[in-house]
């Protein structure tokens, strides 16, 4: 029997979104935004970073999602430090704390 692995928090949400970053509107209406933070208010862990129209929510299991101001667009975050805005499908930009 195969065993699948429990998604994280970010993930379940990336889900509701079709995988999609360009997608950041339900059906209902709900942005991604609102879904994020319900997500960090129920867990008790409101922790939301924003620097240059990003903004970084990180959840109780410490995945995280990383929305874009600017551009209305999101990934899932890289989960080196809270100060790294960077996303997965991206990788670390230059002015990453993390950047080789």
């Amino acid at each position: 029997m195969e065993t699948r692995e429990k998604k994280t928090i970010a993930e379940r949400i990336s889900a509701q979104f079709y995988d999609d970053g360009n997608i950041s509107r339900l059906e209902n209406g709900r942005h991604i935004t609102h879904v994020c933070g319900d997500y960090c208010g129920l867990k008790n862990y409101n922790f939301v970073r924003q620097t240059d129209g990003l903004m970084k929510y990180v959840f109780e299991d410490g995945s995280s999602i990383v929305y874009s101001d600017n551009s209305g667009t999101w990934d899932l975050g890289i989960n080196d430090s809270l100060e790294c805005f960077c996303w997965q499908g991206v990788g670390h930009s230059e002015d990453c704390p993390h950047h080789e």
